[in-house]
């Protein structure tokens, strides 16, 4: 079991693609399970996993029947399941969570994984947990430039929140100009790797 642990813009969406594809590699479809970081405290059941269960698992038949169809959605919304049943319940002996990373593995598995960036934001004491939920728990943790994480946190943040509007280079240096002086601003805060 391998946890892939990271900063905000720091590859994470990059390495869960990559897992997907890899033929012996195992991670839920849901990035981003933040297990860890729910049963430890650090982090609340997040809003937009159960926006997704109810825009994926909502009502109409019609609609479900189609999505269903898909392979890969209906991966993902039985993902989303199984991941929310496991932060509501979270707790040894963590059966709910093992079902959610579990998911998908099949007889050529090597290795299972979950690529959670927000396991970095908990204390010792978190892992120490998940360590000890097998015997052979390995730790992943990628890291960026912080002055290139910032610059990227900084347009994220402004694709998100502007999304009508074209980011010129001009608009994108003011973004960043004031998220840096605007504390406590999202790209700034991300930033904090000593913290």
């Amino acid at each position: 079991i391998f946890f892939e642990i990271g900063a905000q813009k720091s590859a994470t969406t990059w390495l869960q693609n990559y897992f997907e594809s890899h033929p012996e590699i195992c991670v839920p479809y849901w990035k981003e399970q933040n297990y860890w970081s729910v049963m430890t405290g650090c982090l609340g059941i997040l809003p937009n996993l159960i926006a997704a269960e109810r825009q994926n698992l909502g009502f109409g038949a019609r609609k479900i029947f189609k999505r269903l169809k898909n392979r890969k959605h209906r991966s993902r919304c039985n993902s989303i399941k199984w991941t929310l049943k496991a932060q509501r319940r979270p707790g040894p002996p963590h059966t709910a969570y093992a079902d959610a990373l579990f998911q998908l593995q099949d007889t050529s598995t090597v290795a299972v994984g979950d690529v959670s960036p927000s396991y970095s934001l908990m204390s010792s004491d978190g892992f120490v947990q998940m360590n000890a939920i097998n015997e052979n728990v390995r730790f992943v943790f990628s890291m960026r430039d912080p002055a290139s994480r910032f610059i990227s946190s900084a347009k994220h943040e402004f694709r998100v929140t502007t999304a009508s509007v074209v980011p010129t280079q001009e608009v994108l240096s003011r973004e960043v100009a004031q998220s840096i002086t605007n504390r406590p601003s999202a790209p700034v805060r991300t930033s904090a790797y000593h913290k």
